[in-house]
């Protein structure tokens, strides 16, 4: 064995380049080691220095750095570059510093750790640096300096300015703004007391029960005001209020006195819009669409809508939740605006939505936009019931909004048939649960509810069955069309009982107009069932498209451009799917394109006489649901075996009949319901 000199046999952490070759214990001496000498070899080492570890990064964390830093560069670039013009522009006695002097800084200011400048310098480069990134890493920049408007991705230019007051006007010289406007003169018929307290008491009767525009306080400081001194978009909304509340009066110069009030309103339109762009001012908008939709007048309804929904976007009225309860010093006067907002956000959406099921249109603003707190966050001790019947509702169409918004999509028709299955299933136990979460007083039974709990029954019962709709387009035999049928169904038939049940108690005259499109969407599936002839199923479609068309005539007393235009849609329905032997006999007449649909009076109407609204108070009574689930074991749509809504609804929801034999249910059938006609 060679011998190494009493080299220690441990090896050392460094070898030299000879020992490494021959692969020999080196013991790491230098100059030259034990081994070299020895052996009269060139002993040479490597560069010292330990090999560091590998280090792995996420590459999306590394690509997040990247733009941060691309970012932060692009805004110092800014800043310096404005810093620089400021300098020029204020120092006439300091140079002006060449392109290519101030490029070069710049470049030097990019070198992290090799600046020029002094230690000050950049302690404050990096403090602005470090705000800038954490917002511009948020992208959620406001569009303002007041927190007013939506979450955007772009820096506003401009802070918002949605008043302009006539000093201001007056002191500036510009050919091209408009002079301010003059006071208008209000008509001596619209400052007589009594009139406006008869026309105010009308609107909050029929019209802000279901709506919500004004408090009950607001409404007594409206009447005694003398509005010849209120600004315009008080006054704009005054207006509309009286106009809407001479829909519903029989006084002899109500109508006289609503069309003073409509002329001096639509001149204020543009005057608010310009001058005043207020949530008075999206008030006003919005009653002001109802008044015209109401009217038959669609294109002004839908534009006055369209520029509401503008507003409210630009106030930020539908994001009022992201600062809303941090009222500050002036708590008092900012928690009455708060109030205001909220109010008027809802009245707003409310109306929408009536507009846009109407005419055929998408709500105006994106579920996904909205964000506000419920409308009895700002009521007292929970609201009555009518407050909390309007809560309820429009949560309700919020709710459906964020499922329609799938089905209103032009890929829809791509979408696999277990995410149709899945959607459909989501979207109907989701209304299930918020029907059970809402209030007792709100699922009562309909001979003991009030109108705007009926309205809220009725709206629950369309949102159900309109979610099954788009189903029914899909391949025959499938089971979203199955479940769709069925579900649809059921819910058509749940608005007839509520109707039929209601009427005993009250005319259905005393219903809301909006009603009449609930009803509409009802009898459109009871004019499919009729396609399957004169059948169990055919008949009991027949006697429900009854009700629905008295209903349309009896709500529609007042408003015949709307009480028209349904009924001749369900006529031109009825012709076109050749099931015109289901409508009663007064509607199913030839009909001709000519041909005015004339207002009817029901017979059921005649034979009950009622003359005049009822609005008893709520008492405990059974609960309206349906069951947990809609997956049953059915294949095909069959005819009922009995010919009672009871045994109907059981048999939808409980199983088929096949050869008089029954299948076992699934979910238990609709229970605790008066079914006695």
């Amino acid at each position: 064995m060679e011998d190494t000199g009493g080299l220690s046999s441990l090896r050392t952490t460094t070898a030299c380049n000879e020992c490494r070759k021959n692969k020999r214990k080196c013991d790491g001496g230098k100059p030259a080691c034990g081994l070299c000498q020895k052996g009269g070899r060139t002993c040479s080492y490597v560069a010292e220095g330990r090999k560091k570890k590998r280090k792995h990064f996420d590459d999306a964390y590394v690509k997040e750095l990247e733009e941060q830093v691309k970012t932060l560069t692009r805004l110092v670039d800014a800043n310096n570059i404005r810093a620089m013009n400021t300098d020029d522009a204020s120092g006439s006695h300091t140079d002006p510093i060449p392109e290519y002097l101030a490029q070069h800084k710049i470049q030097n200011q990019r070198s992290f750790g090799q600046t020029s400048s002094s230690s000050d310098d950049d302690v404050a480069i990096d403090a602005r640096s470090s705000d800038a990134m954490e917002e511009l890493g948020s992208m959620m920049l406001k569009l303002d300096l007041r927190d007013e408007g939506e979450p955007n991705f772009t820096i506003a230019t401009t802070e918002t300015q949605t008043t302009v007051n006539r000093e201001s006007l007056g002191s500036i010289d510009s050919p091209h703004l408009l002079k301010p406007p003059d006071r208008l003169d209000i008509p001596a018929r619209l400052s007589d007391l009594a009139l406006k307290r008869h026309l105010v008491e009308k609107f909050c009767a029929y019209f802000n029960r279901f709506h919500q525009v004004v408090s009950v306080d607001e409404t007594s400081a409206m009447i005694v005001q003398d509005w010849s001194l209120l600004p315009d978009d008080m006054l704009f909304r005054n207006l509309a209020i009286l106009a809407i509340g001479s829909l519903y009066s029989d006084a002899p110069d109500s109508r006289s006195s609503g069309q003073s009030a409509v002329d001096i309103a639509e001149s204020l339109v543009l005057r608010c819009l310009k001058f005043t762009a207020t949530p008075l001012t999206v008030q006003g908008l919005t009653l002001m669409s109802w008044f015209y939709l109401m009217l038959g007048i669609d294109m002004a309804s839908w534009n006055l809508n369209s520029s509401a929904t503008g507003l409210v976007l630009r106030l930020g009225l539908h994001v009022t939740a992201l600062t809303g309860g941090n009222y500050g010093p002036n708590g008092a006067e900012q928690r009455e605006n708060y109030h205001l907002r909220v109010r008027t956000f809802w009245c707003y959406f409310s109306i929408d939505r009536i507009i846009t099921a109407v005419l055929g249109m998408n709500c105006t603003i994106p579920w996904q936009r909205v964000r506000v707190n419920a409308f009895t966050s700002i009521t007292a001790n929970g609201g009555t019931l009518d407050e909390l019947a309007f809560s309820r509702h429009g949560e309700l169409w919020h709710l459906w909004d964020s499922f329609m918004d799938q089905m209103y999509a032009f890929d829809w028709k791509n979408m696999t048939m277990s995410g149709k299955q899945s959607l459909m299933s989501r979207s109907y136990k989701a209304l299930l649960v918020f029907y059970g979460d809402s209030h007792s007083d709100l699922r009562r039974a309909p001979v003991n509810a009030s109108d705007s709990v009926i309205c809220f029954q009725i709206a629950y019962h369309v949102a159900v069955l309109l979610v099954h709709r788009p189903f029914l387009g899909d391949a025959d035999g499938s089971q979203t069309r199955i479940l769709a049928l069925r579900g649809a169904t059921a819910a058509a038939m749940a608005i007839c009982r509520i109707l039929r049940e209601y009427r005993r108690k009250c005319p259905l005259s005393s219903l809301p107009p909006q009603v009449m499109n609930y009803v509409v969407c009802a009898a459109v599936i009871h004019l499919l069932n009729a396609t399957s002839g004169r059948t169990g199923l055919g008949r009991r479609s027949a006697g429900n498209l009854k009700i629905c068309m008295d209903t349309l005539v009896a709500v529609g007393e007042r408003w015949d451009a709307r009480k028209n235009t349904s009924i001749r849609f369900i006529r031109k329905l009825a012709h076109k799917w050749k099931v015109v032997w289901a409508l009663p006999l007064q509607f199913s007449a030839p009909l001709e394109e000519s041909e005015p649909v004339s207002g009817m009076e029901s017979d059921t109407e005649k034979e009950d006489g009622h003359d005049a609204r009822c609005i008893p108070q709520p008492r405990e009574a059974s609960l309206f649901a349906f069951p947990d689930t809609l997956e049953f074991p059915f294949d095909h749509l069959n005819t009922f075996p009995e010919e009672d809504d009871i045994s109907a609804l059981d048999w939808l929801y409980a199983g088929q009949f096949h050869d008089n034999e029954t299948i076992s249910p699934v979910a238990a059938p609709i229970n605790s319901m008066d079914h006695n006609n």
